[in-house]
């Protein structure tokens, strides 16, 4: 009898364990079914966001988000990154007195993926209320010294802007050590072209492309040759199925329609590959610090860009 009970008790026990490791698997099942399906949907919301950035947004703010004559730049301004979110939602959703159409048309559920979308072009991650900004590492450098040589010797002032002052063809770099820890900055500096280009440019979410290299392409970087024979080279800031508007070293846009483009390719950096011997590493530093100390005490919105307008506009400009 007492075999019989233990037989029956050890029985129970085992019932008991399967059921528990059959419902630990069918748990495990549903929460990795949710997840993908999370995933999907955040991906098909970025897609959304993008596709209706480009048709609402990119035509005064530029498909990279950093402005026009007709728009302000919100990819790197710092108070416009500093927005939470349901300012931002607020914005687009009831326009601006600085005149800013209203996009309530787009329903909620399309207005958040575009603020979610722009959080990418600020080299954020889409969600939450705010976009965190980490204070920036202790690093040893001069910046009077960083800024001689921002503006001389380095000339990186011939491609990007401080407060102002400086080209249009790179990232305004006013605010950029808010958002990008020295060490990437130092990175960026000396090995710019180390991650492969890409034809997407800044949908890729690679580092190649023009600048210090963040964590998404701010812009495509092209050679392009018409069939006349020219030969541009410049970053891509508008482009459709008909058209490219880019701007060249010199400043200057261009507007083409693709049926004059013979070949178009796409670079991995414009960035000078020669610091790491044209300058020494303390000058490295020095130029870190200018803008750590630059992004700390002016944490101003960067100058507006006269960037392009839609890439099939027509005002103004190169037409080759």
């Amino acid at each position: 009898m007492d075999g019989e009970v233990k037989s029956m008790k050890f029985s129970r026990f085992s019932w008991l364990v399967d059921f528990r490791a059959a419902l630990l698997v069918v748990a495990t099942a549903l929460l990795c079914a949710s997840v993908s399906v999370f995933a999907q949907g955040a991906s098909r919301s970025a897609q959304a966001g993008a596709q209706s950035f480009d048709r609402n947004c990119a035509a005064c703010h530029g498909s990279d988000g950093k402005g026009s004559d007709r728009g302000a730049d919100i990819a790197t301004a710092q108070k416009v990154i500093s927005l939470s979110d349901a300012d931002l939602v607020k914005i687009v959703h009831n326009g601006t007195a600085a005149g800013m159409p209203p996009f309530a048309q787009l329903g909620d559920p399309g207005i958040t993926a575009v603020v979610a979308y722009l959080r990418t072009l600020q080299g954020g991650i889409p969600g939450g209320t705010a976009r965190a900004i980490a204070p920036p590492a202790a690093v040893n450098g001069n910046p009077a010294n960083g800024r001689d040589l921002f503006f001389g010797k380095a000339q990186c002032s011939s491609c990007h802007m401080i407060a102002g002052e400086g080209g249009v063809l790179g990232p305004d770099m006013t605010g950029y050590a808010t958002t990008h820890e020295p060490a990437a900055i130092q990175q960026s500096i000396v090995n710019p072209g180390a991650a492969p280009a890409s034809a997407q440019g800044r949908r890729s979410g690679g580092r190649g492309g023009f600048g210090f290299g963040g964590g998404s392409v701010l812009a495509k970087d092209v050679e392009i040759v018409t069939k006349s024979g020219g030969k541009l080279t410049g970053v891509v800031r508008n482009e459709d199925n008909l058209s490219i508007a880019m701007i060249t070293r010199d400043g200057r846009y261009h507007f083409l329609d693709r049926s004059d483009v013979a070949s178009e390719t796409t670079m991995k950096t414009l960035m000078p590959v020669d610091y790491s011997t044209r300058l020494t590493n303390a000058e490295v530093d020095d130029i870190v610090v200018f803008l750590v100390t630059t992004g700390k005490s002016a944490p101003v919105e960067p100058a507006a860009v006269p960037a392009a307008p839609a890439a099939g506009g027509r005002r103004g400009g190169d037409r080759n």
